[in-house]
């Protein structure tokens, strides 16, 4: 190991502890100048979160090195840092190539799945908004009032969410079920008309799009700021590709446990499930690098204060804990499945945990779903689990 390698895993984790959050969900990433950091682990190809520099002390040991050096990154590929600028890799015609490498495989400067994802949340919450008022003459849904600051949750069935009768067909919901309060408080509709019309049952998409949409105001802005803290810190690190699989499998999986758990009549949205898996995939971070973590209890208890905070956010209408449970699961499995090994670890025993949390991801998704298309009536599984996801007050539990 060279002497950057060894500088640079001697000073890890200095600024990890500060990332810690304000908003119910979780922590808050280091000062934009502390983000600088290399990475030096093998060729194992993967993400460690924690490996961040002490600024100042990587400023004074980069006047002492060599103004243009090569270092091998984890996914086996030759990297040329100058001066720490991602962007000046070299002077000849591969610098483009390297950048973009950077951009999909991290370290990179600029987290552009966070930035994209947060565009696709905020244009879906402007056209549920204006569908809204198009339709009743009002952004905000107030009879009955929705808590979150938003339309109708049928505007938001209609929209993309969550809703079990809209992904597979119920005994006591078919495409021609009339649907009362439909869109506008007064008008009705029919399941179909409800769920955006030809394959009204079918829409195996809704695990997806969920996680762009959410249920008002003060849900997107609490979502948003924990997914700009949050997702912007680890998409630096982990680049494009991994952070995105990370985020989009984390927030798909915990919808297809929030569609066994629900009851018909509940709709659920938002990108919280996603976050929750980011939660996840810290902590095991943090307990895999434990020795090397200064203040480490105090990492994991504010950790678990933004677990605790989550579920009891996710009691309100519209939002899901059992989303919050499916992606915390899923996190954490990524965790093991995106591990970066210890030194004193052997490479067989680093890819046979990375092949066993992929074999449980795999088929536990596959039970889970198996599960919900073939059940009579999944929502007839835990009739009495909806209480876990809302609170009986003013209809909540119903859309």
């Amino acid at each position: 190991m060279d002497s950057a390698a060894r500088y640079d895993r001697q000073h890890i984790n200095d600024d990890a502890e500060s990332m810690v959050s304000s908003t119910p969900t979780l922590i808050q990433p280091p000062p934009e100048e502390h983000r600088r950091f290399l990475r030096h682990n093998g060729n194992d190809g993967l993400h460690n979160f924690t490996d961040l520099h002490d600024v100042e002390e990587q400023h004074e040991h980069e006047m002492q090195a060599p103004s243009e050096t090569s270092v091998q990154r984890r996914d086996g590929f030759m990297r040329l840092e100058s001066n720490g600028n991602l962007r000046d890799i070299s002077n000849n015609g591969g610098s483009k190539w390297a950048t973009l490498r950077s951009i999909m495989m991290g370290p990179t400067s600029r987290p552009w799945f966070t930035w994209l994802s947060a565009t696709a949340m905020i244009v879906t919450m402007v056209f549920a908004l204006a569908k809204h008022h198009d339709i009743s003459g009002s952004m905000l849904e107030t009879q009955p009032f929705n808590p979150m600051i938003g339309p109708s949750f049928t505007i938001l069935i209609n929209t993309g969410a969550r809703y079990t009768p809209c992904m597979r067909p119920l005994p006591d919901y078919q495409a021609s079920t009339v649907i009362d309060s439909c869109l506008s408080k007064n008008a009705t509709c029919t399941l179909e008309q409800l769920c955006g019309g030809s394959g009204s049952s079918n829409q195996g998409y809704r695990l997806l799009s969920p996680i762009f949409i959410h249920a008002g105001l003060l849900h997107i802005v609490v979502c948003l700021l924990a997914h700009f803290q949050v997702g912007a810190t680890l998409e630096r690190d982990m680049g494009f590709l991994s952070f995105g699989f990370l985020y989009l499998v984390c927030g798909i999986w915990g919808f297809a446990f929030s569609s066994l758990m629900s009851s018909a009549q509940t709709a659920s949205m938002g990108c919280s499930g996603a976050l929750m898996g980011l939660v996840g995939f810290m902590m095991v971070e943090t307990v895999k690098n434990w020795k090397t973590i200064r203040r480490r209890t105090r990492r994991l208890a504010s950790l678990s204060l933004s677990i605790i905070l989550a579920f009891v956010f996710g009691i309100f209408p519209g939002i899901d804990n059992f989303a919050h449970v499916g992606g915390l699961a899923t996190g954490i499995i990524m965790g093991f499945l995106l591990m970066s090994p210890a030194a004193s670890t052997s490479r067989w025993i680093t890819w046979g945990i990375r092949a066993a949390a992929l074999t449980v991801l795999v088929v536990v998704f596959v039970i889970m779903l198996y599960m919900f298309y073939s059940a009579y009536d999944p929502t007839k599984i835990c009739p009495n689990c909806r209480y876990f996801s809302c609170i009986p007050v003013s209809n909540w539990c119903d859309i």
